[in-house]
């Protein structure tokens, strides 16, 4: 609602300098809303992916994404390189849509997952490429010992080897 203000005394001074700041805190306050409700939209994707590997879910909070664990917030700046890996992935899956024209997921180094995440991670990229939110997983490993029992449902490892 428009106000307008004729400024004779000091108090009306104080009276708009008082909407201005009350003004900008309702606007502050809508926009913290509006951005949490767009990126809990965005971590409830994201979540499909790290549910039961990431110790707890994504999460947004003062203007920055990490988890919750044991109450307290854990930034992505001091996440273990797994799990940055591993939520980057699932955040830009998550941004980009199930219309996107490339679902590409990538993620390096996943001999620094211990066997049962690993299990995880690979049967969660099966689904969700099944599914078409996720278009092609590559994975890279030092080893292939851990993915065989994958083969059977639709896992195709390919081993490089070089000099």
């Amino acid at each position: 609602r428009a106000r307008s203000f004729v400024i004779r005394t000091m108090d009306d001074v104080k009276a708009v300098a008082d909407f201005c700041k009350e003004a900008a805190a309702t606007l502050v306050e809508i926009q913290a809303t509006a951005i949490a409700t767009a990126f809990n939209a965005v971590l409830a994707d994201a979540h499909r992916i790290t549910e039961g590997i990431l110790g707890s879910p994504l999460t947004y909070r003062d203007g920055e994404i990490g988890r919750l664990e044991d109450g307290a917030f854990i930034s992505h700046r001091t996440f273990s390189g797994m799990e940055e890996r591993l939520a980057y992935a699932a955040l830009q899956v998550a941004l980009a849509g199930p219309d996107a024209a490339l679902k590409l997921v990538m993620i390096d180094e996943l001999g620094t997952l211990d066997a049962d995440n690993k299990a995880k991670l690979i049967e969660r990229m099966l689904a969700l490429t099944k599914e078409g939110l996720v278009g092609q997983f590559i994975g890279f490993d030092v080893a292939a010992t851990d993915y065989a029992a994958h083969a059977k449902n639709g896992l195709q490892v390919v081993a490089v080897s070089g000099k």
